[in-house]
């Protein structure tokens, strides 16, 4: 049986939670793929981790210094990964475009991935092992691997590239071009 979502289910669906724990938007947000756990970011810095089987906040920290956007939940469910949301103080300060790898429970980040010389656009996991993509606005595609902070790959976009993983493999589009 398939199903189908089309305007009639859609006008069906509602709110099942709805959290009020952020003081400004929420930027970002992520499911964890096998526990019952969704991560979120928001604009007044904080990532917020919630119970999704009982509903319960039960964890908050804060990226004061860089903002957080673009959260992703990594294979543990104590670390996520995420982007600067703040701009940086100094034009020349390229390593502000790091991405940050965050264990939540000791509130530490395990590692910095630098490359970027531009806001991130998607941060994207691989399913099936610890491989994730960056695509940011200075026209680059990365992959990574979060057990080392070296760039795997990139890959030079013609436009302002997004990336995304399915169960097979990655993909990467930006624009109006083909993925």
């Amino acid at each position: 049986m398939q199903a189908y979502v089309n305007d009639r289910v859609m006008r069906f669906m509602g709110s099942g939670r709805v959290f009020k724990d952020n003081q400004a938007r929420i930027n970002s947000m992520d499911f964890h793929r096998t526990e019952d756990m969704l991560v979120t970011a928001s604009d007044d810095d904080s990532i917020h981790v919630y119970n999704t089987a009982s509903g319960m906040l039960t964890e908050t920290v804060y990226s004061k210094k860089y903002g957080v956007s673009n959260i992703c939940s990594t294979h543990s469910q104590y670390c996520v990964m995420y982007a600067t949301r703040k701009p940086p103080a100094n034009s020349n300060d390229l390593s502000w475009y790091s991405l940050r790898y965050h264990d939540i429970r000791r509130n530490e980040y395990v590692r910095y991935f630098r490359g970027h010389t531009g806001p991130l656009n998607t941060l994207a996991m691989s399913p099936k092992n610890d491989i994730f993509m960056s695509a940011s606005q200075d026209k680059t595609v990365r992959l990574w691997d979060m057990r080392t902070n070296l760039c795997q790959g990139l890959m030079q976009a013609p436009g302002n590239p997004c990336a995304s993983f399915d169960q097979q493999a990655g993909a990467a589009g930006c624009h109006d071009e083909v993925l």
